[in-house]
């Protein structure tokens, strides 16, 4: 009985032990994340129907309230494919002036790590704070359990 209690110990200080270093290597990692803070990529441009679909949505809705969801996407594709090229310029035009932003965008990101925000202006990524070093925390005293006391005796 002796020694399997002995080895449960031991297995139960081999968890322990293994558990605090995976949490020493836990805060040495996010220590480091912390020093320099990833900014996503830069937004890819909306394509030319997306655009179109978020323009013309309410005016759909509005004309056809009893439609679904997916009723209301399936409808804004047929008109999407019964516009001509003229009426469609506008939302290509659109598409290739932002897809020549985000090419611009993407290769600054890339070379000097530059990040914009949705309204093209240049976001500058702030320095995490230094937290201060805290007081040691203090124990609380045990609590007594009122009223009943265990002896270890069976009635």
């Amino acid at each position: 009985m002796v020694r399997k209690e002995e080895k449960k110990t031991k297995k139960e200080n081999k968890k322990k032990t293994n558990k605090e270093e995976t949490k020493k290597e836990a805060k040495k990692q996010s220590s480091s994340e912390e020093e320099e803070p990833e900014l996503p990529p830069p937004k890819r441009p909306l394509a030319s129907y997306m655009r179109f679909a978020k323009d013309k949505r309410e005016e759909i809705v509005s004309q056809h309230p009893d439609l679904s969801g997916r009723e209301i996407t399936r409808k804004l594709g047929e008109v999407w494919r019964g516009l001509s090229e003229e009426e469609k310029q506008p939302y290509i035009d659109e598409y290739e002036a932002d897809k020549e932003r985000f090419e611009r965008q993407k290769q600054e990101y890339e070379q000097e790590g530059r990040y914009y925000d949705e309204d093209g202006k240049v976001v500058v990524p702030e320095k995490p704070k230094k937290r201060k070093a805290s007081a040691p925390r203090k124990s609380l005293p045990k609590r007594k359990v009122n009223g009943s006391k265990k002896t270890g005796k069976s009635n």
